[in-house]
């Protein structure tokens, strides 16, 4: 289980690291995907594997529906990541864009990322996005965490 916020920049070669609290559960070379909410999630490799068989793996390959279109995006956008000898992972620039951490348009980076430990998944996301995202008052919060619970 991943748990935690952790507040990093990505150096000027668009490279992260994991924090290790959170990289030794992740382990070396992750998956990397978009996510919800323009945020990207970091998987194990046995972690990615078992949610695209739950979600895609009964998708003929010749399926054209939405579905099948869901899984072309996400899988030609999902990267099989390689540290170097410091444990650094270079984020391609297409995640960038997508997490808004680069500007498509600009070509501007925003250096800094919040990396947040989210139960079953790593998330990365542009500290901007992510700031705006969390901006909920108590009250939300707390109806939410209810709704949570109670199911």
């Amino acid at each position: 289980m991943y748990f935690g916020k952790y507040h990093h920049q990505i150096d000027e070669k668009n490279r992260i690291r994991i924090p290790s609290k959170l990289k030794d559960i992740v382990g070396v070379n992750p998956f990397i995907m978009p996510g919800p909410n323009k945020s990207l999630i970091v998987l194990r490799e046995d972690e990615a594997k078992q949610i695209l068989d739950e979600q895609f793996g009964k998708i003929s390959i010749f399926d054209s529906t939405e579905k099948s279109l869901a899984l072309r995006k996400l899988s030609s956008n999902t990267v099989h990541t390689e540290e170097d000898k410091q444990g650094r992972m270079i984020l391609p620039q297409g995640l960038m864009e997508y997490a808004k951490i680069k500007d498509k348009k600009s070509g501007e980076t925003n250096r800094n990322i919040v990396i947040i430990g989210a139960y079953k998944k790593i998330e990365i996301w542009s500290e901007a996005i992510w700031e705006e995202y969390a901006k909920e008052d108590e009250e939300e919060f707390d109806d939410k965490m209810f709704e949570l619970i109670s199911g």
